[in-house]
Formats: C-alpha cells, sequence, structure tokens
C-alpha cells in the first residue's frame, strides 16, 4: 500500500513537495547572503548581481520545460511497464540538455560582452574602475583567476558568487552564513 496516494492527503503533498520547498528555501537563503556580502561593495554591485540573475533565469524555462517533460514520460513508459522506452526517453533527454548546454556555452562566450554593453553594465564597471573578466567556468578555474589577478568579487552562470574575505575565492553557504552571523552579532 502506497502512503503518498492513499493515506492522508497533506501527509502525501508534503512528502512529495517537501524536499522540493527545502531546496527553493535554501536557494533563496544562499541568495540573500549573496546579496548581504555584495550589498557591501555598494548598489552598482547589487545591480551587477541581479543583472548576472537575470541572465540565469531567462535559460531555467527551458531546464525546467525539459526536466519536467522528461520526467513525465520516464514516469509514464515507467507505469506501463515499457522499460525499454523509458532508457530510451532518459538517454534522448540527456543528449539534449548535453547539446543545449554547448550551444548556450559557445553562444555565451561570443556574445556575452555585447550582451552586457547593450544591458549598459559593461560599460558602468569600467568607469567605476573595475575591469570586466571572462574566464572559463568552474570553482577551481574561478579561484585561481581570481588569486592571479587579486579580484575583490567574481561570479559564474551556475549562480555561485566568490568574494575574497580573509582567504580567495571562497563560495560557500555555509561559511557565508556564518560570517554573515558573525557581522550581526
Amino acid at each position: 500500500q502506497n502512503e503518498l496516494v492513499s493515506g492522508s492527503l497533506i501527509k502525501g503533498l508534503l512528502g512529495l513537495a517537501g524536499p522540493m520547498l527545502a531546496s527553493s528555501l535554501l536557494q533563496n537563503l544562499q541568495t540573500f547572503i549573496d546579496l548581504f556580502w555584495v550589498g557591501r561593495l555598494g548598489s552598482d554591485a547589487v545591480a551587477a548581481l541581479a543583472l548576472s540573475g537575470t541572465i540565469l533565469m531567462t535559460l531555467f524555462p527551458v531546464i525546467m520545460g525539459m526536466s519536467t517533460g522528461t520526467v513525465a514520460m520516464v514516469s509514464r513508459f515507467v507505469g506501463a511497464g515499457k522499460l525499454d522506452e523509458a532508457s530510451d526517453t532518459a538517454g534522448q533527454s540527456l543528449f539534449l540538455a548535453i547539446l543545449l548546454g554547448i550551444a548556450s556555452g559557445v553562444l555565451g562566450s561570443y556574445f556575452a560582452q555585447d550582451f552586457l554593453r547593450l544591458l549598459g553594465a559593461h560599460d558602468e564597471v569600467a568607469r567605476l574602475g573595475g575591469k570586466p573578466l571572462m574566464w572559463r567556468t568552474g570553482h577551481s578555474l574561478i579561484k585561481a583567476k581570481m588569486a592571479e589577478t587579486g579580484s575583490p568579487l567574481a561570479g559564474e552562470m551556475s549562480g555561485h558568487i566568490f568574494f575574497a574575505d580573509r582567504y580567495y575565492g571562497y563560495d560557500d553557504a555555509l561559511y557565508a552564513a556564518i560570517r554573515l552571523i558573525n557581522v550581526i552579532a
């Protein structure tokens, strides 16, 4: 007997939606902590953070649509006992996701500077004495570049914000939360 479909409705909903709710709350907490630290750099830095979030959010509907469709199709095939079709669907969706990831990465590497100029961000960073730098994504690559250039702040399209605080390149949400508590206390 499956308790999710035959037991209490509230218990079933919490069982299904609880992990997603917790994940969303933690994601928003990370955004709040990023905003707290970046806010200390001024309103222009907050605007830059908002701009990067906006760029990232334009990709989310595509990602969410693909994942929702894939889950629905795979679930339907598994429920019907058609495991080969479920496997094929999952494989094709993964392949499509990889292709879209490569395409967005290539387009981003060629047009990111133009897009930032179009939104006025690139010129404002330069006006304030900053030197915008496009670099390869990845934790170790970003941290190494921050150490090499002495950058006080970096971000990547995954939504991670790196800040130089008592070390170079922290992007750990737990560390940021502890530092936030330290500042508030």
